[in-house]
């Protein structure tokens, strides 16, 4: 459709293209307005918070992980700088627990995947057998 309007036949057909573009832009954005409010309403908001706090399948080896690093990190800390430990002992704590932390997680994270390549290999192999009888 042109902007430039020659008579008043293309004047009143320019104004009635351009209320149907304004309504059908005022029921998209009124569309789009529920949307945003649906999905921030206190009840939406609560189910994914839960959701995503529940251990799912992913989620429960990540927190796994991470609970056995910072346990594994806080014991060091504890052993290593008792509340008695000399300055440079007790400066230096922070960084032991937070490598050990790591370290344990990234040890508990690569033994959860030979376990579970393990199960697969398992998995395939009863599924494999079991197609054979």
């Amino acid at each position: 459709m042109e902007n430039i309007v020659k008579d008043l036949a293309g004047l009143e057909q320019r104004l009635a293209f351009l209320k149907a573009k304004e309504n059908m832009q005022i029921e998209e954005f009124k569309s789009q307005k529920e949307a945003a409010l649906h999905s921030i309403s206190p009840g939406v908001l609560v189910k994914k918070a839960i959701t995503s706090f529940t251990p799912g399948h992913t989620n429960a080896g990540t927190a796994l992980d991470w609970i056995a690093g910072i346990v594994a990190g806080t014991l060091t800390r504890k052993i290593y700088a008792p509340k008695k430990a000399g300055f440079l002992k007790k400066l230096t704590a922070p960084l032991v627990q937070l490598l050990v932390t790591g370290f344990v997680k990234n040890k508990v994270t690569k033994y959860q995947e030979k376990k579970e390549r393990q199960q697969a290999r398992l998995q395939s192999a009863y599924n494999h057998a079991d197609e054979q009888f």
